[in-house]
């Protein structure tokens, strides 16, 4: 899943999605505090996202995480004492072109899709590792005219290297030109 391949998944197109470098290293501890203060926030009133009898009455062996909280963890998880140089990185590759296009007057940057690969369940007080990859951004004519698409993929693993979870999110800019 780490790989440095640069292939992807097949676009729409038929083509394939072409990933750059892993970016670095970026490492959470899975916190009850943030699990449950997102859990509210989304207004996610499941028990088990506030106590481990209420995990374990659910068959669950400990307390999970909701399932879009990957997105937040990387915000509310990663410490400075869990990182190998002692401070939180960007997870963004170094050279990767995402959101350093020069927009014009008038750009918007747009949340495309997002989807999630679950390998197992995150719970509360697993340490993780994250990297990120971004594709070669992908320029196309739309009704409203160009649009770059940028392929971000972030994967988290175990710190033995067994996948967690593998994040794909698309984001759309809309240059103003």
């Amino acid at each position: 899943m780490m790989s440095n391949g640069r292939g992807g998944p097949d676009q729409p197109d038929g083509s394939q999605i072409r990933y750059g470098e892993w970016g670095p290293a970026v490492r959470v501890r899975l916190e009850h505090s943030a699990v449950w203060a997102f859990a509210r926030a989304v207004t996610d009133e499941n028990p088990i996202y506030g106590s481990a009898q209420a995990a374990s009455a659910a068959g669950l062996p400990g307390i999970p995480t909701p399932p879009t909280f990957t997105f937040a963890w990387l915000y509310s998880c990663a410490l400075p004492g869990l990182q190998a140089g002692g401070a939180v990185e960007s997870m963004i590759p170094p050279g990767s072109d995402l959101f350093k296009t020069a927009p014009r007057p008038g750009a918007i940057y747009l949340h495309g899709e997002q989807s999630f690969t679950w390998h197992r369940q995150p719970l509360v007080g697993d340490l993780l590792e994250g990297r990120m990859r971004i594709s070669e951004p992908i320029e196309k004519r739309g009704g409203a005219g160009r649009m770059v698409i940028s392929h971000v993929q972030t994967g988290w693993t175990a710190l033995d290297a067994s996948p967690v979870v593998t994040e794909d999110t698309t984001y759309i800019l809309l240059p103003g030109d």
